[in-house]
């Protein structure tokens, strides 16, 4: 019994002297959780203060123009046509022939380059700095899908690949304004 006394006495003892350590090591975990609070709280703050500028210069951006004008800005008139492939097959298996096309004129306003095919649509899509563009068209009903495809040389010259389900073109304008 008097073992059990002091081995438990020593347990004690032993826990009292430890005790300033933990306190101690409480405190810096009390720092550490403080200081991130701390951190915590000054990116809340810097984030907020971003938010506010970008909403400042997003209203600012409201009075700009919309869009520019570019160096590929003018009308095109059509110089080549050529069809991509002869034939096709539809979905029930039957070959059919493609049809020379020509399109009318191409014309590029503030970036933004527009045609009409043969057919009748009207094809829109934005020209890239470099000069490249490219857009897609699907009927209403989903048939008669187009995917356009094109580049503007610095000679004034637009070169467009017209994919569609069954022919496919290449056209070439130059540009007359």
């Amino acid at each position: 019994m008097r073992t059990a006394v002091l081995t438990l006495l020593d347990s004690m003892v032993l826990s009292a002297a430890a005790m300033p350590r933990e306190r101690r090591s409480y405190r810096r975990e009390t720092q550490r959780i403080n200081s991130f609070k701390l951190n915590l709280a000054e990116e809340h703050r810097l984030m907020r203060a971003k938010i506010g500028v970008m909403a400042i210069a997003g209203f600012f951006g409201l009075f700009m123009p919309a869009e520019a004008q570019t160096r590929f800005d003018g009308t095109y008139q059509l110089s080549y046509s050529s069809r991509v492939n002869d034939t096709f097959i539809s979905r029930n298996g039957v070959m059919g022939s493609c049809q020379e096309r020509r399109p009318g004129p191409l014309t590029v306003a503030n970036g933004m380059v527009r045609y009409t095919t043969e057919t009748g649509r009207n094809l829109a899509g934005r020209v890239r700095p470099n000069g490249d563009f490219e857009f897609g068209f699907v009927a209403p009903d989903g048939s008669g899908s187009l995917r356009v495809g094109s580049i503007i040389g610095g000679n004034g010259t637009v070169r467009v690949r017209q994919l569609g389900n069954s022919c496919s073109y290449d056209f070439v304008w130059q540009k007359q304004s």
